[in-house]
């Protein structure tokens, strides 16, 4: 570290405290990197997979902040629909379970959510290997795809 990227506070590297306020203005540097709002930019994905059996999703990458909920990574079905915004709802509801026996690979139109952002999902719908009607999905591996921020 070069002097001159030292705290004001200290006047050179062998003051006594020196160590104690470099510490303290990295801790003040990462709590305020925390409050900072972190916006999402368009072409961000996230993984995520849903088991039916237990109705629990969970994700990979930043599933959080595409879709602005806490930084949790699982969840369940009901969960998500909360976030839709109303008009989407019921629309999304019907691809979701309208896809199941009928398609493996299905693609969303897009989605607007409740924190602005608007998605577009992919589903792959994985079955039993005697399930031949495909009428009971094992689990849903998908993708979540950001293609507008909100404009707040």
């Amino acid at each position: 570290m070069h002097k001159s990227q030292l705290p004001f506070e200290i006047n050179d590297f062998n003051q006594n405290n020196s160590e104690k306020i470099i510490k303290g203005h990295s801790l003040e540097g990462c709590h305020g990197a925390k409050a900072r709002k972190i916006i999402p930019m368009p072409g961000l994905e996230a993984s995520f997979c849903y088991d039916f059996s237990i109705n629990e999703w969970w994700s990979k990458g930043p599933a959080h902040l595409i879709w602005g909920c806490e930084d949790q990574s699982n969840g369940n079905f009901e969960e998500v629909l909360k976030m839709v915004v109303s008009k989407d709802k019921q629309r999304f509801e019907d691809l979701f379970f309208n896809s199941i026996g009928k398609k493996s690979h299905v693609i969303t139109e897009p989605i607007l959510i409740k924190n602005g952002n608007q998605i577009v999902e992919e589903y792959n719908f994985l079955y039993h290997n005697g399930d031949y009607e495909h009428r009971s999905p094992l689990i849903l591996q998908g993708h979540t795809k950001l293609i507008r921020t909100n404009k707040r």
